[in-house]
């Protein structure tokens, strides 16, 4: 069991994050902006106000993501002493 420990972490980690990711609702501009991003590429040519909406939650999102797996990795590797 103790050699499964590690597999199983990341697998409840990964559970547990799809299934935040999954209940979280975004705010209705939030919403807006990423189901008009689309029509607006399409049908003007050029970007949008909700396309760039849209690519801010992303960066954002990769930010908050990056900072938490760096914190995460040092932990883990100041625990094993390496």
């Amino acid at each position: 069991m103790k050699r499964f420990a590690p597999y199983l972490t990341v697998l409840l980690v990964l559970t547990m994050t799809l299934l935040i990711v999954s209940a979280a609702s975004a705010c209705p501009m939030c919403k807006d902006s990423l189901a008009t991003a689309k029509n607006d590429l399409q049908n003007t040519g050029g970007g949008s106000v909700g396309g760039g909406f849209n690519n801010s939650i992303y960066m954002m999102l990769f930010g908050f993501l990056g900072a938490v797996g760096l914190v995460t990795f040092n932990l883990v590797r100041g625990i094993r002493g390496k």
